[in-house]
């Protein structure tokens, strides 16, 4: 259950920045969800390879 909450929260994390930042920027908002999510789960990769070294 609480990873359910944590990504949930991370995804909204990722909406509200993408909604911020595609008003400040010409760039369109899907390409920054995808842009978001991807640097999200190369951190969390990283992080977990670190861990568990």
């Amino acid at each position: 259950m609480k990873d359910v909450i944590y990504l949930t929260a991370i995804f909204t994390f990722i909406c509200t920045v993408s909604v911020f930042l595609s008003f400040v920027t010409p760039i369109n908002y899907w390409s920054f969800v995808f842009l978001l999510t991807i640097s999200w789960y190369v951190l969390e990769t990283i992080k977990k390879y670190i861990l568990n070294r």
